[in-house]
Order: structure tokens, then sequence, then C-alpha cells
């Protein structure tokens, strides 16, 4: 019982981080095809998932010096 608890965390904490890299994903691919109004509603829903404002910001950063979405 006490090994399924851990493994459930494990699977957990890997479920959220799948959630969070797909979320930077979609916010990055918004950027790459110039669809800046979706920007904002994808941030909040990546900021539910856990991304911090700095990997936006790097999101950010990386479509400025046109590097797209190559840094995922």
């Amino acid at each position: 019982m006490q090994k399924q608890a851990v493994l459930n965390k494990e699977q957990d904490g890997f479920a959220e981080e799948v959630l969070k890299l797909t979320a930077l994903v979609y916010f990055q691919e918004a950027l790459d095809k110039q669809q800046y109004e979706s920007c904002a509603e994808l941030t909040a829903a990546a900021r539910k998932f856990g991304v911090q404002q700095y990997e936006i910001d790097a999101a950010i950063t990386s479509h400025l010096r046109g590097k797209g979405s190559s840094r995922f």
C-alpha cells in the first residue's frame, strides 16, 4: 500500500511536469505563429500548471531572438 502511494505521488509529479511543458509549448507556438491575441490566455493557463514568470520570459526572449520553439 505504501509503495503504491509513492508511485502515485511520482506519477502526479510527472503529470504536472508534462502539463507545465505542454502549456509552455502552446505559448511558444502562439508566439511563433504571431497569434499574440492568444498569448494572455495561454499565459494564464500555463501559470495554473506551475509555469514561473522566468520561464514565460525565456519563451518570449527566445521568440524575439528568432529561436522559435527549438528551445524545447
